[in-house]
Order: structure tokens, then C-alpha cells, then sequence
């Protein structure tokens, strides 16, 4: 049976990476049965589940017919739809996607999930550096973390629900591109193109509590962008000694922050993994981990505030 495959993210567990890797290699997906949905020359196509959310028949006729003709070809086994905007769709939207199907198509989903306290630490890191966020990560509620029910809500539209765990020991050799291409039933070509370049690139742990407390400051857009990008570059050029990864928690914090999660977490393990110990997680967080909790001396201060100025203003 022919497949109709929607790619609903999470946010913050590659999508980014994915869907710039189907759009980078569209035409090998092809030669191997696959069609992918693309708008405006990238395959995250945000716009579908916003029309699906806003009950728009028109546009969702489009998409429905491209799915249509596509899968009526005899090369093509299945399409891709990639947003991880698909969280939001509620049940009652869930006759418009029904609608995208041709008869004799399964609906399939897939679903990235990551630890709650990484997945937290991401948002508000983004959140912080597009400059709309100066409060701390206790204070951030820009998510809901319960994966559980992220999870479950597909349930009534299909049994097809294929859920991944991003830790380097569960996906397939480590690597979430060539899990990807393995969940959606395919084998690593040596065709594909890789990618070269880090999707969505995170500060260091001073550089973004700097940017935290420079936003408290409500700079107008244009300049926040400008200061972002140089933060950005201020961080490239650093040796690997001043290059540390951005922590907000310490151990304690995300260990309780982990444990409100405990049994959505084993119930995922258990129902779409069949894995009757309930483990969900496997690399959990450590001491060793969180201990570089971003505190600013007033020489890192200077330090950035000179490399600004010196950016920006010559």
C-alpha cells in the first residue's frame, strides 16, 4: 500500500536538518520511490498545517491533489509532508488532513523526540537569541514538554506512528539523517548528499547570557538581527578552550525537572516502542554535565561589548 508520510517534528530534534537534507536530495528520494512536498523551494512547509488549523478546503486541495498525482504514479511509493508546525493541530482539524489521502493510502507518522530538560534548554536558547526573551529558563513556558501526549494525540487518526528517540545510542549508526531514511523504510545511498554546514547553530554559554540581558533592553529588530549574527561570529572565532556548550540547568534542576515527566515517558517506551522496562531515555544527564552554569565576569562583558562595537559601528 502506498504511503502518505507526515514528518511532525518536534521542534528542536533536527527538523531543520531533516527537512534541508529532503530538499537537498529530492531527486535521489525519487529515483527510490519518494516524492516530497516542498513550497517556495524548501521542504519545511510550515503553511500546510497552518491552513489545516485556519480550516482552509481551497489550499488544502492543492496539497491533496499533488499527493494524488504524485502516489498515481508507478515510481512513486510514497510523499513526505515535513512541519514540526503539525504539533499544534488539534482533533478536530484532523478531517482536513484525513482529506490529503487517496484511497488505498496509509497515513504514516513520524515523531523525533528529545530528553525534556535538552529539549527545554533548546527552545529557550532560541527564544533568547531572536531577542524575544530575557528571562530566565525557569521563567520560559514557551513549550509544552509532555512528549506523551504528543505522542498519543495521532492515535485517532492512525496506527502508523513511528517514534524515534534523538540520543547518538539510539538512532541508526548515530547519525539522525540516515535514521530518517531508515524510518521511512529506505536504505543510505551513497548518492546523498550530506550536509556541510550546522543547522541553527547555538551561543556558548556566556555569549548567551549575554544576549539574555541585552534583551531586556527591547532593541528594534533590524539591530537585534545585526547583534545575534555577530554574537554568532564572535563565537566562531573562539578557541575550542572558550567554546563551551550553553548549560541553564544545574543537575539537581533538570533532575527534577525530568522526574514531573517520568510516567509519559514510559508510556512511550512501553506503547510505540514495546519496551516493557519503561525506558524511554537512555543517556541521562550528569554532574559532569551541568556544571557550567553561564555566570558573566565584567571582563566578558567588555570583551563582547568591544567586539560589538568594533562590528558594528566600523
Amino acid at each position: 500500500m502506498k504511503q502518505l508520510i507526515l514528518h511532525v517534528g518536534l521542534h528542536k530534534t533536527g527538523t531543520s536538518s531533516i527537512q534541508s537534507f529532503l530538499m537537498k536530495n529530492i531527486e535521489i528520494l525519487k529515483e527510490q520511490g519518494t516524492a516530497v512536498y516542498t513550497r517556495k523551494g524548501k521542504a519545511g512547509v510550515h503553511w500546510v498545517p497552518a491552513m489545516i488549523k485556519n480550516k482552509q478546503p481551497h489550499q488544502v486541495k492543492m496539497v491533496a491533489d499533488f499527493v494524488r498525482s504524485e502516489l498515481a504514479k508507478d515510481d512513486v511509493n510514497q510523499v513526505i509532508i515535513s512541519s514540526e508546525n503539525f504539533t499544534q493541530t488539534k482533533q478536530v482539524n484532523y478531517p482536513m488532513i484525513t482529506s490529503l489521502l487517496p484511497s488505498n493510502t496509509q497515513l504514516v507518522i513520524i515523531i523525533y523526540l528529545r530528553r525534556q530538560d535538552l529539549l527545554k534548554q533548546s527552545v529557550y536558547s532560541q527564544m533568547v537569541k531572536q531577542g524575544t526573551f530575557s528571562g530566565t529558563i525557569n521563567e520560559d513556558s514557551h513549550y509544552n514538554f509532555d512528549l506523551y501526549k504528543q505522542c498519543t494525540k495521532w492515535k485517532a487518526l492512525t496506527n502508523d506512528i513511528r517514534v524515534r528517540v534523538v540520543e547518538r545510542s539510539q538512532l541508526i549508526e548515530g547519525d539522525l539523517l540516515k535514521d530518517f531514511v531508515h524510518t521511512i523504510g529506505l536504505k543510505w545511498n551513497e548518492k546523498f548528499e550530506p550536509l556541510v554546514n550546522q543547522i541553527n547553530e547555538s551561543y556558548c554559554s556566556d555569549t548567551m547570557e549575554f544576549k539574555r540581558l541585552l534583551n531586556a533592553k527591547k532593541l528594534p529588530p533590524t539591530i537585534n538581527k545585526k547583534i545575534a549574527a555577530t554574537l554568532s561570529q564572535y563565537d566562531k572565532e573562539r578557541s575550542d578552550n572558550e567554546r563551551e556548550k550553553a548549560v541553564f540547568f544545574d543537575f539537581s534542576e533538570a533532575s527534577s525537572f525530568l522526574d514531573g515527566f517520568n510516567e509519559g515517558n514510559s508510556g512511550i517506551a512501553r506503547e510505540f516502542l514495546g519496551r516493557e522496562d519503561g525506558l524511554l531515555f537512555t543517556e541521562m544527564p550528569s554532574e559532569e554535565q551541568l556544571k557550567n552554569i553561564p555566570k558573566l565576569s565584567e571582563k566578558q562583558i567588555l570583551n563582547f561589548s568591544a567586539y560589538l562595537i568594533k562590528n558594528l559601528v566600523s
